[in-house]
């Protein structure tokens, strides 16, 4: 060391209470950016929001309803319009994008499994009343000791002997039946059946009668099915087949409601029609039918069907028409009805007539 050097004088003491700070190797020259701080949602709120769907809630929702109404007879309408609505919106729910699928998954399977059940549900109840309407009600005999332990009530037997009960209705019996092809078109035929209700007492309401053609090998050609309140007394059924196509009928199978199916209805309560001035126009194309139509009814009537047969001097059935009469009033008022036949039928054709509602 030389004389003229001055030692370096000692750094100067830290403050008291701090530490020396050491930068570490290779530190950067620059101090680092401060980290930028963005605020957080509440923990959970981001997950519940992404997973709801309301929609799909709302299908599950419309989807059991819509399967509840499905399978109550009587209620059917509901559930065929409920069950569309649910499918559509479990549909809807299944393309929104961050949302659960579960519920709109159960949704969009209970509205076709509804459905379908539903379309079981209503076949097997119309198939059940069909059955109802044609097979007769079987009455199990009593067994010998249920017969044994029934002693009759002395009262009840002089109560049946002072008013007896009515005698049960006897089955609908065909008169007649005739058929024909049509003169303006070879390949539709006409038909008609005429029936008698032999119960005096007795009415079948709203009964369904079908009228099939069958062919010479059996096979049923075509058919037809009206719904007619059958009072005591003849009435005629008539109407076109238009699917016989090229094949022949050979004959005509009726088929109506069983002797069950009648209900009691006095003759001098239920009231009837009558019929009469029947006329006939022919102007060389066609024949037109005319005449009035009344009835001993205590209420109006509405919609009457009215069937005109044609028959030639022999008795043979050439043709038979219908029409309709909107209202008869009630008290035996007359109303005017007209039928045509679209074929001029030859002098000394005879005609009847019948009327059902």
């Amino acid at each position: 060391m030389s004389e003229n050097s001055s030692p370096t004088p000692p750094p100067p003491p830290s403050p008291a209470g701090a530490q020396a700070y050491t930068a570490p190797l290779n530190a950067p020259t620059e101090p680092p950016a401060p980290a930028e701080h963005a605020p957080h949602a509440p923990a959970g709120a981001q997950e519940t929001v992404a997973s709801r769907n309301v929609v799909a809630t709302v299908a599950l929702a419309v989807a059991a309803l819509g399967f509840l109404f499905a399978v109550i007879p009587g209620a059917f309408i509901l559930g065929w319009i409920l069950l569309p609505i649910a499918f559509v919106l479990a549909i809807v729910s299944l393309c929104l994008k961050g949302r659960k699928k579960t519920l709109g998954i159960v949704a969009l399977i209970l509205s076709i499994v509804g459905t379908i059940v539903g379309v079981i549900v209503f076949f097997v109840t119309a198939a059940n009343a069909f059955t109802e309407a044609f097979d007769d009600d079987v009455v199990a005999a009593p067994t010998q000791e249920a017969a044994a332990n029934d002693e009759p009530d002395p009262a009840s037997t002089a109560s049946a002997q002072e008013d007896p009960a009515p005698a049960a209705a006897e089955e609908l019996a065909v008169v007649e039946t005739a058929f024909g092809r049509q003169d303006y078109d070879q390949t539709s035929w006409w038909y008609v059946a005429v029936l008698e209700n032999p119960n005096a007492d007795h009415v079948f309401p709203s009964s369904p009668l079908t009228i099939e053609a069958i062919g010479s090998d059996g096979t049923i050609l075509d058919s037809a099915t009206s719904y007619t309140t059958i009072l005591a007394g003849r009435i005629a059924v008539a109407g076109t087949f238009f699917d016989v196509g090229q094949a022949e009928i050979a004959s005509l199978e009726v088929r109506g409601p069983g002797a069950t199916a009648a209900i009691s209805s006095p003759a001098a309560e239920t009231g009837a029609f009558t019929l009469e001035s029947l006329s006939a126009v022919n102007d060389g194309y066609s024949t037109s039918v005319s005449g009035t139509i009344s009835g001993t009814f205590e209420t109006e009537q509405e919609l009457i069907t009215v069937v005109v047969i044609a028959r030639n001097p022999d008795g043979a059935v050439l043709g038979a028409e219908q029409t309709y009469v909107d209202r008869l009033p009630a008290g035996g008022g007359k109303v005017q009805f007209e039928v045509t036949f679209l074929n001029p039928l030859p002098e000394g054709t005879k005609y009847e007539a019948y009327a059902t509602f």
